[in-house]
């Protein structure tokens, strides 16, 4: 069954983090920052399955290169708090194919975010564990034939993060339609989205928490070990033990004894 998730976070510096290292490690390459001297090297990351880097029409043609687009963002700061990125991570549908799963997230990117003027780098995250998504770093200056000038604060309207969860939730769902059109899936076993919340839908069930991909490495260890030891598998950390009670939690709502 597809699950909602999208959530956006901003990369900044004063986080001591830095748009080049983001940016090699969400894409799996080698990328030197021209600004610090640091080489950030993740070619040796696995689970990259497809990238690309969007642009407006009017930003340099250079910038479709992913170090010289993020070298160009880190030389267009100047403040040590400043804000480089918005970063985007989405869960992608596993009924869908590869193909299908990369025209959503590329074509959500270039409507929702290119043609409002952000570059937009795009990179698609698959190791085969059932948790197939995508990473999507977009700037967040306006851009022109000369490169990056004046912030643009419309873009962090918190009505505009709301719109864009509505839109992705449209998306998925259209493209789930196609998928089951084309399968001729019957109607009582095709599934949707819904970007609310559960309060918000009036279902009495509590959330999960997001475990994120460092939770799923080390539980995915897990289960490997447990298998080779030949025992039954428990999570191992924290953020697992408890979605595995709330699900509990849930089952006993929805199947009372």
């Amino acid at each position: 069954m597809p699950s909602y998730h999208l959530c956006c976070k901003v990369i900044s510096r004063g986080q001591g983090r830095s748009a080049t290292a983001a940016a090699a490690y969400r894409a799996a390459e080698r990328i030197f920052d021209r600004r610090t001297g640091i080489e950030h090297d993740y070619s040796r990351k696995q689970g990259v399955v497809r990238s690309e880097v969007l642009l407006p029409r009017d930003a340099p043609e250079p910038y479709r290169d992913r170090s010289e687009l993020w070298n160009a963002v880190e030389e267009s700061e100047r403040r040590s708090n400043s804000q480089l990125a918005r970063e985007f991570n989405a869960a992608l549908p596993r009924e869908l194919s590869r193909d299908d799963q990369w025209e959503l997230a590329r074509s959500w990117a270039e409507r929702e975010l290119v043609d409002r003027g952000m570059c937009a780098d795009v990179c698609m995250h698959d190791r085969g564990d059932g948790n197939p998504h995508v990473h999507i770093m977009a700037t967040t200056r306006e851009v022109g034939p000369d490169g990056f000038t004046v912030k643009n604060r419309e873009w962090n309207d918190k009505n505009l993060l709301l719109e864009w969860r509505k839109s992705w939730e449209v998306e998925q769902n259209r493209a789930l339609e196609r998928h089951y059109e084309r399968e001729r899936t019957p109607e009582r076993d095709r599934a949707y989205v819904d970007c609310r919340s559960y309060a918000d839908r009036g279902i009495e069930r509590e959330a999960t928490v997001h475990e994120g991909p460092a939770v799923r490495a080390m539980e995915r260890k897990e289960q490997e070990r447990c298998v080779r030891e030949g025992r039954e598998y428990a999570p191992a950390t924290d953020r697992a033990r408890e979605n595995e009670q709330i699900m509990e939690r849930n089952a006993l709502v929805e199947h009372p004894k």
